[in-house]
């Protein structure tokens, strides 16, 4: 196409030249063409000279009814202009064509004055300026044109640049996606036009930190220019350079990013040469990634070389000269040398501060850097004054933009948010005997982050529920539900099936990531509405009884220059009255490793353990008065992975019989109030699953008719109490049994069966998680079977768990409604997951939590069939008579070790009760 093009504009310039001579407006007119052709084409050799000589002849010959002609060539001349960094030259031109555009007849449409005016606002950090502009240019082209018109892409697109600049993520991937739609629907799912909302989606999801779908997008618009562009085009080092942030910040492959690095590098060199601003933002993010490599010597000479252009430049962005001077602080503390990256840091602050709020990303990032570089010069008061205004304004961001974020979008940015509350951790142990408001300070900030994707989601099904069917955000849940349903059937099906089905998973997965938006940001609108006051550690005393105590345990990395691979465990004990204790375990790394094995292999097989208690909780019970009432424990980490009732005291003494340990999510639940803890009236009990049906291979779950007669004897139990008891067993213990009672109000669901987690899946399960964007989802890899479940796990990968009916997996718990006081996972290890820090165990004990259970009890480890019958005819007894659950799960554990067959924590520790 561009070899035609470029031989027809050829042909055109020399008959006009031939008929009308060198100096003829017409001339002008077709050397404007020629020069736009040849930048599309990235080949600026020939530019300069053609964009010199068009504005000379429209100079020397003007004419107003050439006005759109000429404001045309003075559009083309400034964005060349732009790309070779002669701003201030650039603008002059832009508006001298806005001047004649003007005067023209000819429509606003033809015009992209406004766009390039933004853009090159937006490159010398005029933020102000662009942004008015472009308010103006929408509301112009809107009421003229409407909404989806095709004059409005570029529009859409600078203004996703100019928040993305400002650090407006939420609002950028608004604007992006209203382009994208636009020139989707007008040109097609390939077409060049949509590459740069794409790209600006990559960006906007790269700064959230959800690199998988950040290289999906950037892989898609490297194909479409690839495709429509050519292999050599200067359009696709951009793109190029974009992956190559992604694949570092996500797989660290660093072989990869210098690859896609290079070739970048060798576009840039051939069509723009090695003096021009794009080339030093190249230099400047390839010395980003050689930084957090840390190659001092490739990034000294990268960002030296980008320095170096950058100051040749006279409207050079004082954000592009902020960012290099942060990375040479990083290279400085990289050397040892803090006092010359306290400088950098300090100075980019300044240039920040001239151009940004005070809670632009890159701002808060800088003082960040800040504390840290303090804390490795030991001034630590100057670093908790730093990393405390960081915080701050974490916090404001928490209760604003992030909330307003899909799920997905909240997991993937908190792991980039963490950190500093992590690090403000650190910084704490380091001056609390000191400072011991910080105590409570750091008490505040768990209360805020601590199981705070469960939290959010959870506070957001409750408001959903308070409202009346008709409602529209209720109604946007049930079709957020429905969609979640459709995708996990979808999942199931193999390539062929999505075809013949013309089932698109990407689609769903977008209208789902839609409906996740709107949902967080209706409740957020709502929470905004009713003013919810944040809950300190001030708010969980008032609520402490006489002699009760809260527990927050908390798992953090331990930090050097960097975070280190050491990891600490500490507890903030928190008394009904008085100062909050801070109690520090030991070494983290062999708590979680060698300690947890020994405590397993003790448990399991009935060894004396004076260790485990020693090492987990007397650090803790220290600072606990002897005559404690009750303890509420919030876990983290390792912690999530034992029973502490079973760490023994002494001969015939264990933690059960001097604390009364009630688990929560997070301490944070004390202050949001107790639920009713009444004894309810029905119950739903599922027992002995038929595993195999029709199967004639190895079968690797065993029947449990020990679970079937545990569930015929607490049935007989309750209906003795005249309680409602549905019972199912056998073949009768049906999955979609459970999902089609999940709704009952005030239900308790008892499942005595086998638990499923795989810890990991498949080479070619990976591709096919990749190729679905699922991404390794623990939900999917974990559930609870139900007849035929047997045949599902023998036969099939984790995408086909939701194929048929079988298993229950913790991804489709959560789309469910469990409006339930208690879910009993009566079987072994079913509170197994994935450990997340401060998230607790994704898997089953999540979803359920998700789904709307109040509290869960479920088995840590393998447990013994006459034992757990025995455990739970006492539970419901106990319940019965005392009308808490909590008091009754350990009467019950109490009692049954009484007998001495069951003496032994293997007998009555598997299980654990969370939640509230």
């Amino acid at each position: 196409q561009f070899k035609e093009a470029n031989e027809k504009s050829k042909e055109a310039l020399d008959l006009i030249q031939k008929r009308y001579g060198e100096k003829h407006s017409r001339c002008a007119a077709q050397l404007e063409i020629a020069a736009r052709l040849n930048m599309q084409q990235s080949n600026y050799k020939e530019v300069d000279a053609q964009v010199s000589k068009m504005l000379q002849i429209y100079e020397k010959q003007y004419n107003p009814s050439l006005a759109f002609e000429h404001a045309k060539a003075l559009e083309t001349a400034a964005h060349y202009y732009m790309i070779m960094g002669l701003y201030e030259r650039a603008e002059s031109l832009l508006n001298q064509a806005k001047r004649r555009f003007s005067r023209s007849s000819q429509s606003i449409a033809n015009s992209s004055t406004a766009e390039e005016l933004a853009f090159l606002y937006i490159e010398t950090a005029d933020f102000s300026a662009a942004e008015q502009l472009l308010k103006e240019t929408i509301a112009e082209k809107e009421k003229r044109y409407g909404t989806d018109s095709r004059f409005l892409i570029n529009t859409y697109n600078q203004s996703a640049h100019l928040e993305f600049a400002n650090g407006k993520y939420v609002e950028a991937e608004q604007f992006a996606n209203k382009a994208l739609a636009i020139a989707q629907n007008l040109f097609g799912q390939n077409s060049i036009r949509t590459v740069e909302s794409l790209g600006i989606l990559a960006d906007y999801n790269l700064a959230l930190g959800d690199y998988e779908k950040a290289r999906e997008l950037a892989q898609q618009v490297l194909k479409i220019k690839t495709d429509v562009l050519g292999e050599g085009h200067l359009d696709r080092a951009s793109t190029l350079i974009q992956l190559a942030r992604i694949n570092f910040y996500s797989t660290a492959d660093w072989k990869q990013v210098t690859k896609e690095l290079d070739e970048a590098d060798k576009m840039l060199i051939n069509n723009l040469g090695e003096n021009t601003p794009i080339y030093a933002g190249f230099l400047k993010t390839s010395a980003e990634l050689y930084v957090a490599h840390k190659d001092i010597r490739g990034a000294s000479d990268k960002l030296g070389k980008a320095l170096n252009i950058l100051e040749k430049v006279p409207s050079a962005s004082l954000v592009s000269l902020a960012e290099i001077n942060v990375l040479l602080g990083d290279l400085q503390i990289q050397q040892d040398q803090p006092d010359r990256a306290g400088e950098l840091y300090e100075d980019a602050r300044k240039k920040y501060s001239k151009v940004f709020s005070d809670v632009h990303p890159k701002y808060v990032e800088v003082l960040g850097r800040i504390a840290r570089m303090y804390y490795v010069k030991k001034d630590y008061r100057k670093a908790e004054k730093y990393l405390s205004e960081v915080l701050d304004k974490h916090k404001k961001y928490i209760n604003t933009t992030f909330s307003v974020l899909s799920e997905r979008e909240k997991a993937k940015n908190w792991e980039q948010i963490r950190p500093d509350f992590e690090f403000f951790t650190h910084l704490v142990i380091q001056l609390q005997p000191k400072k011991k408001k910080l105590l409570r300070d750091l008490y505040d900030n768990i209360l805020l982050t601590k199981g705070i994707l469960l939290g959010q989601s959870q506070k957001l099904r409750n408001e959903i529920y308070k409202r009346s069917p008709e409602d529209t955000l209720r109604i946007n849940f049930e079709k957020w539900q429905l969609k979640k349903i459709q995708l996990n059937s979808a999942l199931a099906l193999s390539p062929e099936q999505l075809k013949q089905e013309n089932i698109d998973v990407r689609t769903l997965q977008k209208e789902i990531e839609d409906l996740s938006k709107i949902l967080s940001r209706q409740s957020s609108d709502f929470a905004a509405a009713n003013n919810n006051k944040a809950i300190s550690w001030k708010d969980i005393q008032k609520n402490l009884k006489k002699k009760e105590y809260a527990v927050e345990i908390i798992r953090y990395r331990q930090f050097d220059k960097d975070f280190t691979d050491s990891v600490k465990y500490i507890a903030l004990v928190l008394p009904s009255s008085g100062k909050i204790e801070l109690a520090q375990m030991g070494n983290g790394n062999a708590m979680e490793e060698g300690d947890l094995q020994y405590y397993r292999n003790t448990v399991e097989f009935s060894i004396e353990d004076y260790d485990s208690y020693k090492i987990y909780w007397k650090p803790i019970g220290d600072k606990i008065d002897k005559n404690a009432d009750k303890i509420y424990l919030s876990c983290d980490g390792v912690y999530n992975q034992l029973n502490v009732e079973t760490f023994r005291m002494g001969q015939n003494d264990f933690v059960i019989d001097n604390y009364f340990i009630a688990q929560l999510t997070s301490t944070r639940q004390i202050a949001e109030g107790e639920v009713k803890n009444i004894f309810p009236n029905d119950f739903v009990l599922f027992g002995n699953p038929l595993f195999y049906v029709d199967y004639e291979g190895a079968q690797s779950f065993p029947t449990l008719l020990g679970a079937e007669r545990e569930v015929e004897i607490i049935s007989t139990q309750l209906e003795g109490g005249n309680k409602n008891v549905t019972t199912y067993l056998n073949q009768d213990a049906k999955e979609n049994q459970i999902k089609n009672m999940s709704s009952r109000n005030n239900t308790v669901y008892h499942i005595a069966t086998h638990g499923v987690f795989k810890e990991d899946i498949s080479p070619e399960e990976r591709e096919r998680s990749a190729a679905l964007g699922t991404y390794n989802d623990p939900f999917m890899r974990s559930g609870l079977l139900f007849t035929a479940g047997g045949n599902m796990v023998q036969n099939r990968n984790v995408h086909e768990y939701n194929r048929d009916e079988g298993i229950l997996t913790a991804s489709e718990v959560a789309t469910l409604n469990f409006n339930s006081p208690l879910v009993v996972m009566s079987a072994c290890e079913t509170g197994r997951g994935e450990t997340k820090v401060g998230e607790g165990v994704y898997g089953l004990q999540s979803a359920f939590l998700l789904a709307g259970a109040d509290a869960l009890l479920m088995s840590l480890f393998k447990v013994d069939d006459d034992a757990t019958q025995e455990l739970m005819k006492i539970f419901y007894q106990k319940w019965k008579e005392t009308g808490d659950k909590r008091i009754a799960i350990r009467e019950s554990k109490q009692e049954l070790r009484q007998n001495v067959k069951y003496a032994e924590p293997i007998y009555w520790g598997a299980f654990v009760m969370i939640g509230r």
